[in-house]
Parts: structure tokens; sequence; C-alpha cells
């Protein structure tokens, strides 16, 4: 099964006060890119403090690149040829069947108009067959936007209108063109599901026809593999300058049969400047050799509060409108506008006044929840359908959340226990209903975890298909990948440092100041700034971008 590493929807996670707990460990367009356009006021910056240096964590989005690569390839410089256009058709409309009068048709057609009362179209004898029948039931669909409800009885067919349907603008689709189309899909600053609602809301299509093997840093410059279900390339293509200015971006188009599923890829691949810092050489070398824990950091768990995991206690307890109440509290929440909006919603109980607000307000996940709970508003268990409401993905990084608490719990228990060379190779399962008494010390930790929060193993199987709780196994201990450093001088400290896809030749930047580019890649599910947490210490603390410059750190 796929491992569902979910990376909880962040917000300034990243700035918050980490200790030196178990969870003091951090997460993790087109192919032509240059810097992003810097907005300082927006990016917090985390510092460093070691006994040397003061190190800028994240001064800019483009200080931290995510690329997804899938066994040799790389999104950004996906090895695709130019992309095959096809020419795609709506469905043939059927034409009217000759035993349909025209009187009939005209009581059709007012039905359809006024958008009420009845009409019967009467099939006697032959002509009411299986046959016939679906050739009226298409007739109706095609000539009147599937607006019509239309219902076989043995005298005919009775037809009413319906405000539910939409009108079928299905595509035929060629027989010899994959079902899925994949592409690479770029974001900045951008939960995975507000950019896939960028790209659906642009095309008018679901959200739902679009699958990808894993959730991004939202703090970040990213690049990953989608697929959408039988949507054209022309559709996204006629829209790349729309969702640029959104800062998403599509691009490497292809064909396939099969779709992406979470988990697919096989690494992620990291460029991170590290502004105003040197490196512990021997440092280095000892995380290259010999890795680091496998702790799910502070991002996995949420926002300023980390609040991610307790929603997944709720929903495993069944507790949903507790689960709601807080992924709803303008409290757990660090963006002022985003907060504002909550607590007016909270003190007033109306949306009103709400729907002028920014796009990423109205469009965000707290108030998407929002709108759901309304929409269900006479159903008993509205707060579960609301849950439901979002897409797979999106709702079971809460459960995923409180997997990873669990695992970050177990593996401080046990290490303490026997020592991290003794985990060099190991690796246990995510709680859940899968694991037994034959994983006889896993289990026996998990199943004391489990009990102080009031749960069993068996309060995960309900939530096998609708959260994706799969049998998954996590390393205990990491081993980045293909990992390198550069000192790189520069004159302005802001100066944009790393490019992607990277740059044949590098430009004289001056000198000043020095900064580090750190390159490696992990397996899905580890985070980046798990290694950075051990090469530059536990202690982060927050700094303000409009704060005075620091000193340069002396270059080696």
């Amino acid at each position: 099964m796929p491992s569902p590493e979910i990376d909880a929807a962040t917000t300034a996670a990243e700035a918050a006060t980490i200790t030196p707990e178990v969870d003091h460990r951090l997460d993790e367009l087109e192919p032509e890119i240059s810097a992003i356009e810097k907005n300082p006021s927006d990016i917090e910056n985390v510092v460093t403090e070691t006994p040397v240096e003061t190190v800028i964590f994240k001064r800019f989005f483009e200080d931290f690149i995510v690329v997804e690569k899938h066994d040799d390839k790389l999104c950004g410089q996906w090895p695709v040829k130019e992309t095959k256009l096809h020419e795609f058709k709506e469905h043939d409309r059927v034409p009217k069947p000759d035993f349909i009068t025209e009187e009939v048709e005209a009581g059709i057609r007012k039905v359809y108009e006024e958008k009420k009362g009845t009409a019967h179209i009467p099939m006697v004898g032959d002509q009411n067959n299986k046959e016939l029948r679906k050739q009226v039931h298409l007739y109706l669909r095609g000539e009147f936007d599937n607006k019509l409800n239309s219902v076989s009885t043995d005298s005919g067919i009775d037809i009413t209108y319906s405000f539910n349907r939409r009108k079928d603008d299905r595509l035929a689709w060629p027989k010899d063109v994959g079902r899925f189309l994949h592409f690479t899909m770029k974001k900045s600053d951008h939960e995975n599901s507000y950019a896939i609602n960028k790209i659906a809301r642009a095309i008018k299509v679901s959200n739902k026809v679009f699958n990808y093997a894993g959730c991004k840093d939202r703090r970040a410059v990213t690049y990953q593999r989608v697929c959408a279900f039988r949507v054209p390339a022309e559709k996204l293509i006629a829209v790349q300058d729309q969702l640029v200015k959104d800062h998403v971006a599509v691009s490497e188009f292809e064909y396939h049969e099969d779709r992406i599923n979470f988990g697919d890829h096989t690494a992620n691949l990291f460029y991170i400047i590290l502004r105003n810092a040197d490196i512990d050489e021997d440092k280095f070398e000892y995380i290259k050799t010999y890795g680091i824990l496998n702790y799910f950091g502070p991002q996995r768990f949420g926002s300023v509060s980390g609040n991610t995991d307790a929603v997944g206690l709720h929903i495993l307890k069944k507790e949903y409108k507790e689960a709601v109440d807080l992924m709803t509290d303008p409290s757990n929440v660090s963006d002022p506008e985003l907060k504002a909006a909550l607590t007016q919603y909270r003190d007033t109980g109306t949306l009103k006044g709400v729907e002028g607000k920014a796009t990423r307000v109205w469009h965000s996940r707290p108030f998407e929840i929002i709108k759901a709970v309304q929409r269900f508003e006479k159903q008993p268990d509205k707060h579960y359908r609301a849950l439901m409401d979002l897409d797979r993905p999106s709702r079971s990084m809460y459960v995923h959340a409180y997997q990873s608490r669990i695992f970050n719990k177990f593996v401080e228990i046990y290490t303490a226990k026997h020592g991290i060379a003794h985990c060099i190779d190991l690796e246990v399962p995510l709680v859940s209903h899968y694991v037994t008494e034959a994983n006889s010390e896993v289990y026996e930790i998990y199943k004391e975890l489990l009990a102080a929060d009031g749960l069993t193993f068996e309060s995960f199987k309900h939530l096998e298909k609708t959260f994706s709780v799969f049998e998954t196994f996590r390393s205990v201990v990491i081993m980045p990948q293909d990992m390198t450093f550069k000192r790189i001088q520069h004159e302005d400290l802001d100066a944009p440092l790393v490019f992607y896809p990277p740059q044949e030749s590098e430009p004289d930047l001056g000198t000043g100041y020095q900064s580090i580019l750190l390159t490696f890649s992990l397996r899905p599910g580890s985070y980046a700034t798990t290694v950075l947490s051990e090469l530059y210490g536990k202690s982060f603390t927050t700094k303000h971008p409009t704060d005075p410059k620091p000193q340069p750190v002396e270059a080696n």
C-alpha cells in the first residue's frame, strides 16, 4: 500500500518557536524558472542561533524548492515530447425519434422552459422496448441540457424538470488516448488543495477529477506530478496565463491509461538556501553517512497551534462536531485576514460580509468546511458530511497527523531504550488496526499510547477507505541521498541564490555575505527540515524580515 504521508496544511508553522522535545523536527512551471517575486512582508524568517552564526531560513519562498522525483524523472525537467493535441468532441446528439409528435415535443419544451409541470411521451406496442427508450433518454439529455428527469413506465416515459442536474458537457474520449492527463504542477505559497481548486475552477471541472502523489509544503516553490481524468491538455494550456497570476503553473503534459496514486513518487529533491550561514562539515558528513531519526516534523501537525493531530483524534473518536469546531477556530490560524474572517463568522453566525473577502480566505479550508456544514444543515450528521465533502487527501491528513504523533512518541521511547544504532534498518508500521500482537514490542508501546488517548487499534478500522488508513511502514532512521552543500558569496543579503532547473553558469554576486545551498533527496514522507534541525540545532525562534540585517558571517 502506498504510504499516506500527508504534509499537513501549513500557514506559519515554520515561524513557531520549536522546543527540543520530539516535535521540534520540521517538515519538508513551466520548467523555466526565475526567482519568484519577493514579498518579505508576507514571509516569516525562522532563525536558528548556533554558537558561531545566525542562519536565516525561508526568507523567501524560492529559498526552499521541492521537486518530486519518479524513478529517474524529475518534475520541471520531465523528458516529455511535444504534447500531441487531439480532437475532442462533445457527444453527438441523438436525433428526435420519429414517434415524438410536435404536440408531445411542445409539452416537453414547456416543462423545460417553465421549469415546472410534467410531460408524457406515449410508447405503445413495439415502441416500448429497451433500445427505443434509451434513444429517447439520450435525445432528452442532449436537446435539453440534461435538465429533465425521464422515467420509463408501462405506457411510455414521464418527464419532469430537475433543478439539480448539470449540463452534460462530457467529451467523447478517443479510444487511442489514455484516460488520464498527467502534468507537472508548480505552485508557490499555496497548499495542494488550494492550487488544485484554482485549476479546477479555471477549466470548470470538479476538483475530484484530479489526483497527485503527495502533498507539498505551502511555504515553498514546489513541483509535482498531477493527473486529471478525461481532461484534454488543451483546456489547461488555454488557462496557463490565468493560473500564473495566482502563482500556479502547469506544463509537461502526457496521456496515460493509469492514474497517479498517493505515494507513487520515489523521492523528493530539495534545494535549500540558508542565508548568512556557514556549515559544520563534520556534522554534515556524519548525517550523510549515518542518517538521522525519521521524526515527523511540526508541519505535519498544522498551523501555529499544531492541532491537526488533535482534529484526527476527534475523528477517530467519531466526535465530528468537535473536529469541525477545532478546524474553524480563529485561534488556530495565523493569517490575520483569515483569523479576522473566522472571528467575524463566529461572532455573527453568518457568512454575510465574508463572501467579499480575498479568494484565499473564502476558499480556505476552514470556510470550505463552514460552507459544507451550512449545506448539510438539515442533516443530523452534518459535521461528518462536511468532513467527507473535502477531497480524500485533505480530510485524511488529520488522521494521518495523529498517526504521525504516535509514531514520534514511539521513536522517542524505543530509541531511549535501544539506542539509534539498533534502529538503522528498522521499519515499523504506523499505528492502525493492522498492528497486531505479532509486532510484539511495537504493539505494546502503541497500545499504551492509544489507551492514554482513549483509543484502541480497532478505532482505526472504520476509517480505512474514507480516510486512507492502510498498513503503512516507516523507517525509524532516514538516510538523505545525493547530499551536497555549497558556500555562496554575495553582496546583497536578499539576492536570489537558487534557481530550478539549476543555471548552467554561476553569476558573480560580489562579497560581504555567505550563504549555504544544501541539496539532498528524501523518501516520501520524510522531512527536509529534520535534516536542518540536526545540522543547525534545535532552538528555532522567529525573526521578522523588517528587523535590521544581521552582521555577515565570516567566510571560511
